[in-house]
């Protein structure tokens, strides 16, 4: 959901190190990017010694919050965290690398891309993998819990409460977790 370059924080870190490894193990690379407002990376600068590990594609996603989005996404039961990360150009960008390549494992970095499982199953054959940098929905509970003021606590403890219900039903969804 991130682009693994630069290496800044701890997700960057372990993307990246798992590129280089199973580059290092001869295995054919290819990685799926958002790119996006807070986290964006123009592509162009990719160092060479990076691109040779992988075959880098991004797609900018505009995953900043709305208030308008935020504000109708109250009257359904969807997550607004996972919301933000759903894009129709990246979907079609996802749909066209499986159409063009045979893959033995699709590895997902983090639990806000399993809004792509059914694609990815529609077009592949491939396991499923989740690297799961963290159990999102904790964090969202802590930021409730030490939230002061009553009406984003219980803001804060809606998006918990629906990134919960997300990533519990997607579990079963996955051929593994890492």
């Amino acid at each position: 959901k991130k682009t693994p370059y630069p290496v800044k924080d701890g997700e960057n870190i372990v993307t990246m190190q798992s590129i280089k490894s199973f580059h290092a193990c001869g295995v054919d690379v290819t990685v799926l990017t958002m790119n996006t407002p807070k986290h964006y990376f123009d592509y162009e600068k990719l160092p060479d010694d990076i691109k040779q590990l992988a075959n880098f594609s991004a797609v900018y996603i505009d995953t900043k919050i709305s208030l308008r989005s935020a504000f109708k996404n109250l009257f359904t039961n969807e997550s607004y965290n996972v919301k933000r990360f759903y894009s129709k150009i990246y979907e079609e960008k996802l749909i066209s690398i499986l159409k063009e390549n045979s893959f033995d494992i699709i590895q997902l970095e983090g639990s806000y891309l399993g809004q792509y499982i059914s694609v990815i199953r529609k077009l592949s054959k491939a396991k499923i993998v989740l690297r799961a940098h963290n159990i999102e929905f904790e964090i969202w509970e802590l930021l409730a819990k030490s939230e002061k003021k009553f009406l984003r606590k219980k803001y804060l403890m809606m998006l918990a409460t629906r990134m919960k219900k997300y990533e519990i039903n997607l579990l079963n969804s996955y051929d593994a977790i890492v």
